[in-house]
């Protein structure tokens, strides 16, 4: 049972990926958008959210919910 649950997080994260990369052109140069997925796949409501999203908009407005936050800068 434990090892299902492994595997199925794993496929999660795997096919959060491949979309966020081949579908909707995320990468390592964008670098906002990446920290997003990057907090996204750490979810694994998140993940579920995002792959029950038929459009690529959105997908791509559940990554940018995720980007973080920074907090105020202090000069």
């Amino acid at each position: 049972m434990l090892q299902r649950l492994v595997e199925d997080k794993s496929w999660k994260i795997t096919e959060c990926t491949r979309i966020a990369l081949q579908e909707l052109g995320i990468s390592t140069t964008t670098k906002t958008l990446f920290s997003g997925l990057h907090k996204l796949v750490q979810s694994e409501t998140e993940m579920d959210f995002f792959l029950a999203q038929d459009t690529k908009e959105g997908k791509m407005h559940v990554i940018e919910l995720n980007i973080p936050q920074t907090g105020p800068m202090d000069n």
